[in-house]
């Protein structure tokens, strides 16, 4: 899928898109036919495009690290880039990780974001809000089980199984396979006439 703007072409990357789909799109984008390219975090790791001079956060990812790959994406080998992270109040358990990734970096945290940061750490500290769990972090890594999935990955099941799309495992049939005819099977030689 693209969508012109302004002279340029923005194309759309994203898990629900098969792999060919996705091969060409990035490759479109590596060669320059493509000069935006708007991503899921499918985009965050392995994508290595040398040109890519900006990153917009549009939501806040969930763990630090996804937020290091996403922003990982722009100022590859040696090359200045930039990136934007859009963070609302609902986001506040996620504020105090980004300062912590910008003061590594040895930027400038946001007045913003240092005063949202220490509001939820108020919160916190009064009872009235969670600290935010930080998974992947502390030495013992993202062990992939259903308590450490995020907001938005658990979001993204449910509304795959209230349309019914995607392909769930639990869900689906065997189907005998041994009695289909393979339709790139050589066909067998007709007979020869009889005399």
């Amino acid at each position: 899928m693209e969508y012109g703007y302004g002279g340029g072409t923005t194309s759309v990357l994203h898990g629900g898109q098969d792999q060919t789909d996705r091969d060409f799109t990035i490759q479109d984008f590596k060669n320059g036919e493509r000069n935006v390219l708007i991503a899921t975090s499918v985009a965050a790791r392995g994508l290595d495009c040398k040109s890519v001079v900006l990153v917009v956060n549009y939501s806040t990812p969930d763990h630090l690290e996804d937020y290091v790959h996403r922003i990982g994406r722009t100022g590859r080998a040696g090359n200045v880039g930039v990136a934007y992270t859009f963070i609302t109040p609902d986001e506040e358990d996620k504020a105090d990780d980004l300062c912590k990734a910008l003061k590594q970096s040895g930027q400038e945290v946001p007045a913003d974001l240092a005063r949202l940061a220490e509001e939820h750490r108020m919160r916190v500290n009064m009872g009235l809000a969670r600290k935010h769990k930080k998974g992947g972090f502390g030495g013992h890594g993202f062990k992939f089980t259903d308590a450490e999935k995020s907001r938005q990955q658990k979001e993204r099941q449910e509304a795959k199984k209230t349309f019914g799309i995607g392909d769930n495992e639990e869900e689906r049939e065997e189907f005998p396979t041994e009695d289909i005819e393979n339709p790139l099977a050589p066909s067998p030689a007709p007979p020869l006439p009889s005399r």
